[in-house]
């Protein structure tokens, strides 16, 4: 009996579990590509309440792009460099050098 990995349920997430931190090429990736079924995955996920990180050597643009068009809370880009995340439903974004020390 197989189990469809795209529809995340709250009982199958375990009850300490608050968030999934996870490398960006060759793990959500394939050959370069986001495919539909990690997408909505990606979606899955989001929607049973999860924090989605994704971390990345990729740009700080590549990072902006990905809050933007990905179901995921923050980012970690530039080789751990850098971090963004929404403050708002809006999506307004915010980057760890703005906030106040």
């Amino acid at each position: 009996m197989g189990c469809n990995t795209t529809e995340a349920s709250e009982e199958a997430i375990p009850s300490r579990l608050y968030g999934v931190l996870t490398d960006v090429d060759g793990t959500l990736t394939l050959h370069g590509q986001l495919r539909a079924s990690t997408y909505e995955a990606l979606w899955s996920l989001h929607h049973s309440g999860l924090t989605i990180i994704p971390v990345t050597g990729r740009s700080a643009a590549w990072g902006h792009m990905m809050l933007h068009q990905w179901p995921i809370d923050a980012v970690i880009a530039e080789s751990g460099g850098l971090a963004m995340w929404r403050v708002n439903k809006s999506g307004e974004l915010v980057t760890a050098d703005q906030l106040d020390r």
